[in-house]
């Protein structure tokens, strides 16, 4: 049905029929009005979704294996233990969205609104977030190793406890954000912005933070090991 004829799909979901634990792997369904979709734990591996709108929809729990969201409304939706590799959410809106402990390693976030998400416990290792909209997103305890986050905004962001080794904050705003016990060896913060962040007890060893403004001083409760500042030269214990 989904294949075959996409508005008796969206009509399906505009009756609230639920599509809990189905096969829609490859569906098309780019451009319908999905809002409150019920998709908890469908197979949507290589689903189209583009420029779709799923405003509250639920997709807790799914496979989204090579789906693509591209331009995408999302706001407020569930995607809470969500996972899939090589998934594709860029410029989509997934402002309020719930991402906790989802899994989407490798993934495609560039030029998205993802303000207030709620990614607790998130897997985006190797993520690309390249001028994203996280302002006030709460990444406490995810994972973002080796993403590039060159020029997102995350001012007002919360990130305890996040992992974030060799991730790329170059040009990101980071303004009033919350750095508490991060992880971030060998990151890059140049041009970064720490206007009035408040940053403890990080791990900041072999980090490039020439340009950002901060210097050992700054962080004196962190540690710094190797770490580079304005004049580029590393600092020593």
């Amino acid at each position: 049905m989904t294949d075959s004829d996409p508005s008796a799909f969206e009509a399906a979901v505009r009756e609230r029929r639920s599509f809990q634990g189905a096969d829609l792997k490859g569906m098309d369904a780019s451009g319908l009005t999905l809002k409150g979709a019920d998709l908890r734990g469908a197979d949507l591996t290589g689903a189209r979704f583009v420029r779709a709108d799923l405003t509250a929809a639920d997709l807790s729990g799914a496979r989204l294996d090579g789906a693509c969201f591209e331009l995408c409304v999302l706001e407020a939706a569930e995607l809470s233990r969500a996972f899939g590799e090589g998934t594709s959410f860029e410029f989509a809106f997934l402002a309020r969205a719930g991402m906790r402990a989802a899994r989407f390693a490798g993934g495609n976030f560039s030029g998205s609104t993802m303000s207030e998400s709620k990614c607790v416990a998130a897997d985006f290792s190797g993520a690309a977030f390249r001028s994203a909209d996280l302002t006030g997103a709460d990444l406490a305890d995810a994972a973002v190793e080796r993403a590039d986050l060159t020029g997102a905004i995350l001012a007002g962001a919360v990130l305890r406890s996040t992992r974030a080794a060799s991730a790329d904050f170059t040009d990101a705003d980071l303004s009033e954000a919350v750095f508490h016990e991060v992880e971030a060896p060998r990151a890059v913060f140049h041009g970064a912005i720490f206007h009035e962040t408040k940053v403890t007890r990080c791990d900041f060893q072999e980090a490039d933070l020439r340009g950002s403004g901060l210097s050992a001083r700054d962080l004196a409760d962190c540690i710094t090991v190797g770490a580079r500042f304005k004049k580029g030269t590393p600092q020593v214990e």
